[in-house]
């Protein structure tokens, strides 16, 4: 995840994503789970053999700038749970997460489950759907998770699901930070549209960062 990963760093993991063709990168936590459901950290500094070990149950911790959330589904593909990673894995555990554990998901009859989602849950379907949230992001539904090796060679990959209920909660959101239905809780920050004028003044006050 970011925080084990070294923050600043994951900017960098991003960038290579993108050069791979994906539209963002997934970062894996800092265990894999046993049988047992027993944890065995690694550091990925160490090489392949722990590449080769997260590759194949490792569990998922976040973007470089998202959070990730998994879905159940039943078998009317109606959610059925959603699910969350647990701060142990690394994640940063932003405003839109927990705005859409405490509000959005219960407001929509969806259980939310801490739970730790590994490789393995997607590689035997019990785990369907997989999204990033986010501010700048949203909710963002995820068609596809490829796993690449320390020199970007693609390991294996796994198509998720998508449909018209996984699409709703989405949308619902999406129609709730922007104002267009009411908000779920009391606790939303919505997103104030700027005009140009203001644009270019904010663009000319941050202009050093960029």
């Amino acid at each position: 995840g970011k925080v084990f990963g070294n923050y600043t760093y994951s900017g960098e993991i991003g960038r290579r994503a993108r050069e791979l063709g994906a539209h963002e990168a997934v970062l894996f936590g800092p265990y894999v789970l046993g049988d047992s459901g027993k944890k065995e950290y690694l550091n990925h500094w160490e090489g392949k053999e722990a590449h080769d070990k997260l590759a194949k149950g490792g569990v998922l911790a976040d973007g470089p700038g998202e959070d990730v959330l998994f879905f159940t589904l039943s078998r009317a593909g109606k959610i059925e749970k959603m699910l969350v990673q647990p701060r142990d894995t690394g994640i940063l555990a932003g405003t839109t997460r927990e705005y859409l554990i405490n509000y959005l998901a219960p407001s929509m009859g969806i259980g939310v489950e801490e739970y730790p989602v590994s490789i393995v849950d997607l590689k035997n379907k019990s785990v369907q759907v997989m999204a990033m949230c986010g501010n700048a992001a949203n909710v963002v539904l995820i068609r596809e998770l490829g796993v690449y090796d320390s020199g970007l060679k693609k390991m294996t990959s796994f198509e998720l699901s998508m449909n018209s209920y996984t699409k709703e909660f989405m949308e619902r959101f999406d129609d709730e930070v922007s104002g267009r239905a009411n908000p779920s809780g009391d606790h939303l920050l919505s997103r104030v549209e700027l005009d140009h004028e203001a644009r270019n003044e904010l663009l000319k006050a941050y202009s050093e960062w960029f």
